[in-house]
């Protein structure tokens, strides 16, 4: 949040503010988040498109899920990824039901190897599960691609500046974090 001068003429506005535990709360719209593909995942994102870089890895021209299978050995659980593309993206696992603007881009899988590497064997994980768990990371980084990411910056009850945290995705993901840093901050200093 860097301005240009000593005024607050371009400091960006919070979209939403509120109090807790006397601390001030301020989010803001994330403008340069980092994608949640940038961590580990359980699952994989490929995906052909011509214009623009999808999930994990780019593809020339769109697989089958045979000829991904054969590429890729190992899949576990596997699920289409489709994407809307109308005055911005968005991308599901379910269709979005409109033949002009949406279709197929690629496939999320889960390999046997992620699986144990992430220790999501054995017990009750169930081929459902885990594509439970792909349909949970393609929200997220669904977040990422409509921009639903903010950052927070508490102001302390004296007026100091607290914690601030950004790439949260989804305000209400920002409001939980922004609540839960200030109550590790109440019993730090309780100690």
């Amino acid at each position: 949040m860097s301005t240009c001068c000593k005024c607050d003429c371009h400091k960006p506005k919070p979209v939403e503010t509120f109090t807790h535990e006397g601390s001030k709360v301020a989010l803001y719209t994330d403008d340069d988040p980092s994608s949640p593909r940038e961590y580990d995942n359980l699952s994989h994102m490929v995906c052909a498109h011509r214009r623009y870089t999808l999930g994990d890895e780019q593809r020339r021209e769109a697989e089958t899920e045979e000829e991904l299978r054969e590429r890729v050995p190992g899949i576990i659980a596997i699920l289409p990824l489709y994407l809307y593309d109308h005055s911005g993206i968005t991308i599901s696992t379910g269709t979005f039901g409109c033949a002009w603007d949406s279709g197929q881009v690629g496939w999320a899988y889960v390999t046997q190897e992620s699986a144990e590497s992430m220790g999501c064997v054995g017990g009750d994980w169930t081929e459902e599960k885990l594509c439970e768990s792909i349909r949970m990371e393609v929200e997220e980084y669904d977040k990422f691609l409509t921009g639903d990411v903010y950052g927070y910056v508490i102001t302390e009850p004296d007026g100091s500046e607290g914690d601030s945290c950004w790439s949260l995705l989804g305000i209400e993901c920002a409001r939980q974090e922004a609540r839960c840093a200030i109550g590790l901050t109440r019993e730090e200093g309780a100690s």
